[in-house]
């Protein structure tokens, strides 16, 4: 299955609210284009989270419709982005299949610590938005290592009021500027 076949799936999950389901899919074309882009001197799991980490302020930004930008590293109790994303989805899903009970699936944007304690310092959970997934999804497609994909018969979304033809955007990391997540 191409990474592409996979994309459609994910996005298809996304679209029936399978977020479960599409986050399989999606820590699998990220492990895929993590090592194409990486270097081969890495572990996967290292080529895996730099790929996030480097990617980082597109998917805040993305995930909280521009409200949050980072220049540099922010650290969850579990880590750097990547390392929380790599430990609690992708390993959780293809690991153990299942995601852990700290994790929770937002239904408007956003993204990090959740906290359900009087503590404030020590979040007890950890929680990602529909809006992540499409930028994980985004940040594989334009993916200059993935430029020779496409999806038969083509596909589509539509995000941020902007209609995404998929076909058009494989291996164009300039797309990642057409959404007003930068003003």
């Amino acid at each position: 299955m191409s990474i592409a076949k996979r994309v459609e799936t994910a996005l298809d999950f996304i679209s029936k609210g399978d977020f479960e389901n599409a986050l399989i899919y999606i820590s699998i074309i990220v492990d895929a284009t993590s090592k194409k882009e990486g270097s081969s001197g890495m572990s996967q799991s290292n080529r895996n989270k730099k790929f996030i980490d480097d990617n980082q302020d597109f998917i805040y930004r993305f995930s909280t419709g521009g409200q949050v930008s980072v220049t540099g590293t922010l650290n969850y109790p579990t880590g750097t982005l990547g390392q929380t994303l790599y430990k609690i989805i992708r390993c959780g899903l293809l690991h153990e299949g299942i995601l852990p009970n700290t994790f929770v699936m937002l239904d408007g944007q956003g993204l990090g610590g959740i906290r359900t304690s009087l503590d404030q310092d020590k979040p007890m959970g950890f929680a990602i938005s529909a809006h992540l997934l499409i930028a994980l999804l985004i940040l594989v497609i334009t993916s200059p290592v993935n430029s020779a994909e496409s999806i038969n018969g083509g596909m589509e979304f539509t995000i941020y009021d902007i209609n995404t033809q998929v076909n058009n955007i494989w291996g164009d990391r300039s797309h990642l500027n057409s959404y007003p997540i930068y003003d």
